[in-house]
């Protein structure tokens, strides 16, 4: 819904179930309203998602993204389920027609619950890039993001771990961006 002319916010409400045999497979888009509603569940899972975000348009050279979304999944005939809530935001630059720039920030909160097992895991990300595109086909990406990780069982202390990541991608693509070949390192 385009609310004024420099603010979208879109919405979703989504449920699915995993088969187990490919031959119960659809076919449906994996993606809805931005929000993605595939991911590498068990088999025999049950989901639902609920997001909303704000996409806003600062000005000709600055985007911003502000977005929420809570899934929660139960896994058939067991008492297993996760609770994942995502809140995220980022704030894209165009530097010009050849580089981007972007930076964000999100917290994921996942409470879990396998085989009787529950723990709580918090996790908070920094990404950081810059995108390069060449009017001739070339592109390429570096990225790097900072992991903040505390992992708590139920009724013990809790870990913490952090670390970085760093994402190094190139190649071309051709005929109007329908196919292309990239090369990456991560």
């Amino acid at each position: 819904w385009q609310v004024t002319p420099f603010a979208n916010l879109r919405a979703a409400y989504i449920e699915t179930t995993k088969h187990q045999l490919v031959s119960e497979a659809t076919l449906q888009p994996t993606r809805i309203a931005g929000f993605t509603q595939f991911t590498d569940d068990p088999n025999h899972t049950k989901s639902r998602l609920k997001g909303a975000a704000l996409d806003l348009t600062l000005s000709d050279m600055f985007t911003a993204t502000i977005e929420h979304s809570y899934r929660e999944t139960d896994v058939i005939d067991s008492m297993d389920f996760y609770i994942d809530r995502r809140s995220r935001g980022e704030l894209v630059a165009i530097i010009n027609d050849r580089w981007t720039a972007s930076v964000g920030f999100e917290r994921r909160n996942n409470n879990v619950d396998l085989d009787g097992l529950p723990f709580t895991l918090r996790t908070d990300l920094v990404p950081v890039a810059i995108n390069y595109t060449n009017p001739k086909g070339y592109f390429g990406k570096l990225g790097w993001t900072r992991f903040e990780q505390d992992w708590t069982p139920d009724g013990l202390p809790s870990i913490s771990s952090n670390f970085d990541a760093v994402d190094l991608s190139a190649g071309y693509r051709w005929n109007r961006n329908r196919y292309r070949i990239s090369v990456g390192v991560d």
